[in-house]
């Protein structure tokens, strides 16, 4: 029976190696937790957790605020879910654009949000910085995403920011931490002393470790975070060649051998990687041209005076445990 006295904290996307911080960082601030989950979803991971399960039908507006009871209103929604990779553009679009306009608005109709709904996005919503000047991204700049997943999490930015809700956007730059995936591959490759280069050595890289991210997360979630967007990085800017320095250095290993592949194997691997998501649904980050360009853009810098300045973020973890 949840207590009186706490605040209630809905999390979409709770089950997903982001969103897993996510819960235990609100379980720690002493928050009633309700995860939103469908009847499909895999909740092993939220188990053993002091949670209180709310199965919502995502699937239209109606859906969902048939399926949110009037009995629990919020203090802050975390709206977390969505996809990273997808087949076609339409489904980009309904799981991160229309998934996230429906929820919006079946809390304002219903008026089961107190306080502020916090998306998360992508700095990919931004896309890369100025290749001429190097100059990082900062939150103000013109969006230019160049991924399909980087305009759809722009056009959902959108969708919160004309919802009437009270809002805060976060963009985190590239997670890492324990339970994620996306380093593996390059991990095990630098423990056989092997670098592979998709882009220039000089590439701008930027990280947030996902703890990291989920305590920036509760300290926007503020009066002073009303209405704002903050990107999210550790506040450190890398080379590609500084990261496999890192990697190298964390693994006790010497690289010996270093790969750089030019952009058309790049793009040519992320066709392939497309077309066997479509034919036998075999998923990967680098699935199509317009991803090739963006994991070989130059300036992935991000900037972050404004997390520094006004939420007074000092990271606690470092690039090194992307060996974890």
């Amino acid at each position: 029976m949840p207590l009186q006295n706490k605040k209630n904290i809905l999390i979409t996307g709770a089950t997903g190696f982001i969103g897993s911080y996510i819960v235990k960082h609100a379980l720690a601030l002493k928050y009633e937790v309700y995860v939103a989950v469908r009847k499909t979803s895999n909740r092993k991971s939220l188990e053993d957790l002091n949670v209180n399960f709310l199965i919502l039908d995502f699937s239209s507006e109606t859906a969902i605020a048939r399926t949110l009871t009037s009995t629990i209103v919020f203090d802050t929604v975390i709206h977390n879910a969505g996809v990273k990779t997808a087949s076609t553009e339409e489904a980009y679009k309904h799981n991160n654009v229309d998934l996230t306009k429906n929820l919006c608005a079946a809390l304002q109709k219903k008026r089961l949000l107190k306080g502020s709904f916090i998306f998360i996005s992508s700095l990919a919503a931004l896309g890369p910085g100025e290749e001429d000047s190097m100059a990082c991204i900062a939150e103000n700049r013109v969006a230019s995403p160049l991924s399909s997943y980087g305009k759809s999490k722009l056009l959902a930015e959108k969708e919160v920011e004309k919802s009437g809700l009270k809002y805060t956007i976060i963009r985190p730059t590239a997670v890492f931490g324990k339970g994620g995936n996306d380093y593996k591959q390059l991990v095990s490759l630098v423990k056989k002393n092997i670098a592979i280069y998709l882009a220039s050595p000089k590439q701008l890289l930027s990280f947030i470790h996902a703890d990291d991210l989920a305590r920036l997360i509760f300290l926007a979630n503020t009066p002073a975070g009303v209405n704002q967007v903050f990107n999210a990085s550790d506040t450190q800017n890398y080379t590609l060649e500084k990261f496999y320095k890192t990697v190298e250095h964390a693994l006790g290993k010497n690289i010996k051998i270093r790969l750089r592949v030019p952009f058309f194997i790049v793009a040519s691997i992320a066709n392939l990687n497309g077309l066997l998501q479509k034919m036998c649904n075999i998923k990967s980050p680098l699935d199509s041209i317009e991803k090739a360009r963006e994991v070989t853009a130059l300036n992935w810098a991000c900037c972050t005076d404004k997390i520094q300045s006004q939420l007074h973020f000092v990271a606690q973890h470092s690039l090194n445990e992307i060996i974890d």
